[in-house]
């Protein structure tokens, strides 16, 4: 089961750079809170992200893709789920997921979890495509 959390939560003043852009980019895409308005969203999303992470002076994150079959958990057990990914941020072993309720409506937003508790087959699959 993954271990998923706020992103406040996550973050407890660790880093006030990093969670001030979180707040700023969550206050600016409030509509993806909406789950029919983050759906099909995500791989416009996550590059906006990454470039506002850049513009605050925050270096590392890069896009990612999940397969949706490795995180049924999360991202539910679709017809063709082989074939289906969802795209993320992936910064300093941490994902942040800013359309995660197009599957799962009550999630948080944004939804933030570890990479180390993704199941090792998902783990193995991000880390073979780091750059």
């Amino acid at each position: 089961m993954l271990n998923i959390m706020l992103a406040k939560n996550l973050l407890e003043a660790s880093n006030k750079q990093l969670a001030a852009v979180i707040d700023q980019f969550a206050d600016e895409r409030a509509y993806l809170k909406d789950p029919i308005k983050a759906r099909f969203e995500c791989g416009y999303i996550a590059p906006v992200f990454n470039d506002a992470l850049r513009a605050a002076g925050i270096s590392g994150a890069m896009q990612i893709s999940i397969p949706a079959f490795m995180l049924p958990e999360l991202y539910g057990s679709r017809v063709n789920a082989t074939h289906y990914s969802h795209v993320a941020t992936l910064l300093n072993n941490t994902i942040y997921d800013w359309t995660a309720r197009q599957y799962s409506p009550q999630c948080p937003f944004p939804l933030v979890y570890k990479l180390r508790d993704l199941p090792k087959e998902a783990q193995r699959y991000i880390d073979d495509r780091r750059v």
